[in-house]
């Protein structure tokens, strides 16, 4: 299920920009994009140029450009095209992970420097205003945990929530109402409406719908009967 809401969010995102103000997005996946085939291996082919594939080992640089692209925007005072980070099984992720020494303090005879989970939290916390939004799945609340702190997981406006313990629910969206999902239900939270939806989420996509995404992104015409037909979106 999280697979499904990934790639079709990235998809659909990046799908919507225009010439004028084409989108970019970086998948970082868990799973480093030479490690054979996994999770995100019928997906890659099809994805749009626009979107930069890499692992864990990728994290700091890419986090590093978002972060000076972060600063040239908001020094100009304006925003930009819709940029997209997506950070698939966050656990992975140890050059992201918040350590205890979060200001850098280490004597005063030591350069202060700005680590990536630094870098990482000011995207989350300023981004959005500027047209640069992140994208996160993880495995557990406790993982969350130990990547972010409290402030930070705040920054996440809007939350989707698989089945969970009723305590690690009322931590995300102080309700225990995951708790109580069936099989292949999942909610919706968006913190700024005050807003719970239960939802039936998209299963990872088929593949007819990627061979049509294929044709769509290489310029060739593709068959419309099968591109509206819905029953090609698979659910589960």
């Amino acid at each position: 299920m999280a697979l499904g809401i990934l790639a079709n969010s990235l998809v659909t995102l990046t799908a919507s920009g225009n010439a004028e103000t084409p989108r970019r997005a970086w998948l970082l996946s868990g799973e480093p994009p030479d490690s054979g085939p996994g999770r995100w291996s019928r997906i890659r082919g099809v994805l749009p140029s626009q979107v930069e594939l890499g692992g864990p080992a990728d994290a700091g640089r890419v986090v590093g450009e978002l972060a000076a692209e972060l600063t040239r925007r908001r020094d100009e005072g304006g925003t930009g095209a819709a940029w997209f980070l997506v950070l698939d099984d966050l656990s992975r992720f140890r050059d992201l992970r918040k350590t205890d020494d979060e200001f850098g303090f280490g004597g005063f005879d030591r350069k202060e420097t700005v680590s990536a989970a630094q870098q990482l939290n000011s995207l989350l916390k300023d981004g959005p205003a500027v047209g640069i939004h992140v994208i996160v799945w993880c495995d557990s609340y406790n993982n969350l945990e130990r990547w972010f702190s409290r402030q930070t997981l705040r920054e996440f406006e809007m939350r989707v929530l698989f089945p969970m313990g009723a305590s690690d629910s009322s931590n995300l969206i102080d309700t225990p109402a995951a708790s109580k999902l069936g099989v292949n239900r999942a909610l919706l939270y968006s913190d700024e409406r005050g807003t719970l939806e239960k939802f039936r989420p998209y299963g990872a996509p088929g593949d007819n719908w990627l061979r049509w995404m294929a044709q769509r992104y290489s310029g060739t015409s593709a068959d419309l009967a099968v591109a509206d037909d819905i029953s090609l979106f698979q659910v589960t």
